[in-house]
Protein backbone atom coordinates (compact mmCIF):
# COMPACT_ATOMS: atom_id res chain seq x y z
CA UNK A 1 0.00 0.00 0.00
CA UNK A 2 1.20 3.01 -0.85
CA UNK A 3 2.14 6.05 1.56
CA UNK A 4 -0.46 8.47 1.96
CA UNK A 5 0.12 12.10 0.66
CA UNK A 6 -0.56 15.53 2.60
CA UNK A 7 -2.09 17.56 0.04
CA UNK A 8 -4.67 20.94 -0.36
CA UNK A 9 -7.20 21.34 -3.10
CA UNK A 10 -8.75 24.37 -4.14
CA UNK A 11 -12.27 23.61 -5.37
CA UNK A 12 -13.94 26.26 -7.01
CA UNK A 13 -17.13 27.20 -6.34
CA UNK A 14 -20.13 28.91 -7.99
CA UNK A 15 -23.47 30.01 -6.82
CA UNK A 16 -25.67 32.75 -6.45
CA UNK A 17 -27.30 34.80 -3.46
CA UNK A 18 -30.64 37.24 -3.30
CA UNK A 19 -30.08 40.30 -1.55
CA UNK A 20 -33.19 42.61 -1.15
CA UNK A 21 -32.25 46.02 -1.13
CA UNK A 22 -33.36 49.69 -1.16
CA UNK A 23 -32.06 52.33 -4.02
CA UNK A 24 -33.56 54.89 -6.23
CA UNK A 25 -32.37 52.86 -9.52
CA UNK A 26 -30.36 49.54 -10.70
CA UNK A 27 -26.93 51.19 -10.36
CA UNK A 28 -27.48 51.53 -7.13
CA UNK A 29 -29.19 48.56 -6.25
CA UNK A 30 -26.20 47.02 -7.75
CA UNK A 31 -24.15 48.66 -5.80
CA UNK A 32 -25.70 48.19 -2.48
CA UNK A 33 -25.94 44.80 -3.20
CA UNK A 34 -22.36 44.11 -3.79
CA UNK A 35 -21.29 46.37 -0.90
CA UNK A 36 -23.36 43.71 1.04
CA UNK A 37 -21.75 40.38 -0.35
CA UNK A 38 -18.74 41.57 1.27
CA UNK A 39 -19.82 40.65 4.01
CA UNK A 40 -20.71 36.79 3.41
CA UNK A 41 -19.14 34.78 6.32
CA UNK A 42 -18.52 30.94 5.18
CA UNK A 43 -18.65 28.34 8.01
CA UNK A 44 -15.92 25.18 7.62
CA UNK A 45 -16.45 24.27 10.58
CA UNK A 46 -18.31 21.08 9.91
CA UNK A 47 -15.56 20.13 6.95
CA UNK A 48 -12.94 17.45 7.67
CA UNK A 49 -10.03 18.98 6.53
CA UNK A 50 -11.39 22.44 5.54
CA UNK A 51 -9.25 25.60 6.69
CA UNK A 52 -11.47 28.70 5.03
CA UNK A 53 -13.38 29.47 2.16
CA UNK A 54 -13.27 32.37 0.17
CA UNK A 55 -16.45 33.83 -1.31
CA UNK A 56 -16.45 37.23 -3.22
CA UNK A 57 -18.89 38.92 -5.36
CA UNK A 58 -18.51 39.55 -9.05
CA UNK A 59 -20.70 41.42 -11.77
CA UNK A 60 -19.98 39.17 -14.25
CA UNK A 61 -18.27 35.76 -14.43
CA UNK A 62 -17.42 35.72 -17.85
CA UNK A 63 -17.91 38.54 -20.24
CA UNK A 64 -17.49 37.34 -24.07
CA UNK A 65 -13.88 35.64 -24.04
CA UNK A 66 -12.37 37.14 -20.75
CA UNK A 67 -13.01 35.05 -17.38
CA UNK A 68 -13.45 37.31 -14.46
CA UNK A 69 -12.15 34.61 -11.83
CA UNK A 70 -8.91 33.60 -10.81
CA UNK A 71 -9.07 30.08 -10.19
CA UNK A 72 -11.39 28.18 -12.56
CA UNK A 73 -10.28 24.93 -12.00
CA UNK A 74 -9.20 22.65 -9.41
CA UNK A 75 -5.40 22.84 -8.27
CA UNK A 76 -3.69 20.35 -6.10
CA UNK A 77 -0.60 21.41 -3.85
CA UNK A 78 1.29 18.98 -2.17
CA UNK A 79 2.47 19.27 1.28
CA UNK A 80 5.59 19.15 2.75
CA UNK A 81 6.03 17.36 5.85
Amino acid sequence: MADLKSMTVTVPIYGTIEVEVEARNHAEGVAKAMDDCFNIRVDCSEMEGADHAVVLPYEKIVEGNILHIDNPQVTVVENED
